[in-house]
């Protein structure tokens, strides 16, 4: 019989991570680029209560491109009709997205690859509940959301005036390329533990660290690096091997652009109320530590962040 000191220090309540080179590769390319992130599930105490790690590696044979990416605005919506509605798209939210985007008019003289990263999860059916577990209904909406993008009219009414105020913000920053979060985040959460899935969605901390994960898949994709699991099945020894890269997870917007060039000049803006997790957030602190990554910050005087990364050349 489990008694209640037990199930307290079994609950995981925190997580850490940490970027390790993976030298044991056969492939010259991996054995210089690939790396694990490795995540440590934590109790009250500190304590580790359980581990996972996902391997990070480049695509056999691909050249990066010169072309700077510019991710200029990350979106949190939910699965549901109302997806479009005002209450989904406060006064707020606009203004983030206009902040973000009037930064972005800086690199307009560098032929950037514009980003903008949508992060669509169900519809809360407890209170703290920010789960990601119908993956059909996720990507329903953000073909939804696609197409309120592409089309040249928002529908009329007051219900929907923020969804038109946001959409003009956005698209004065003329995105090239739609990064789907939300499909992401429902693909690599069957990779944990039930404990670990329970964890990292429930509003608070557990959001926070997914968040943070999903960070390195997402800048990974960017530099044309595949994100791959291994999963053990609970009912046999079978180990499943998966792999994700961008081809799954990045939509055109603009028809007449080219396919997205991975590249190793990457920057995000981050809006004010993202400045302290993109400044000291656990996805920053990890790339730091590692050596393996160059991260520089820039705030401007309305709270605007910029953080530009690079991949650091251990080779020479």
């Amino acid at each position: 019989m489990v008694d209640g000191q037990e199930l307290l220090d079994s609950k995981i309540t925190a997580a850490s991570f940490e970027v390790v080179k993976c030298s044991n590769r056969q492939n010259r390319v991996e054995k210089e680029y690939a790396y694990k992130v490795k995540i440590s599930f934590l109790n009250h105490t500190g304590a580790v209560v359980s581990t996972s790690k996902m391997l990070i590696k480049p695509e056999i044979g691909l050249t990066l491109s010169d072309k700077p990416v510019i991710d200029v605005y990350s979106y949190n919506g939910i699965t549901g009709k109302t997806l479009f509605h005002s209450q989904n798209f406060s006064n707020g939210v606009s203004k983030e997205c206009q902040k973000t985007t009037e930064a972005a008019k800086q690199y307009s003289n560098k032929d950037g690859q514009v980003l903008f990263v949508l992060d669509i999860k169900d519809e809360p059916q407890e209170t703290n509940a920010r789960s990601y577990k119908d993956k059909g209904g996720i990507i329903a909406t953000e073909q939804a959301f696609v197409t309120y993008l592409q089309e040249e009219k928002v529908p009329d009414g007051s219900e929907f005036k923020h969804a038109r105020t946001f959409k003009k913000h956005l698209m004065k920053a003329s995105p090239d390329y739609l990064m789907l979060e939300g499909r992401l985040k429902a693909e690599i959460i069957q990779h944990f533990t039930s404990e670990q899935q329970t964890f990292m969605q429930t509003k608070g901390e557990g959001v926070s660290v997914f968040c943070q994960l999903t960070e390195f898949l997402l800048n990974a994709f960017k530099r044309g690096e595949t994100a791959n699991f291994k999963s053990r099945h609970q009912t046999s020894l079978n180990i499943t091997r998966t792999s994700y890269s961008r081809h799954d997870f990045f939509i055109k917007l603009n028809p007449e652009a080219p396919d997205y060039q991975p590249t190793n000049d990457s920057t995000t803006i981050y809006p004010p109320f993202y400045t302290k997790i993109a400044t000291q957030g656990m996805y920053t602190q990890a790339m730091q530590q590692s050596g393996f990554f160059k991260l520089s910050l820039r705030s401007e005087s309305n709270g605007v962040v910029h953080m530009n990364t690079s991949r650091v050349d251990l080779t020479s």
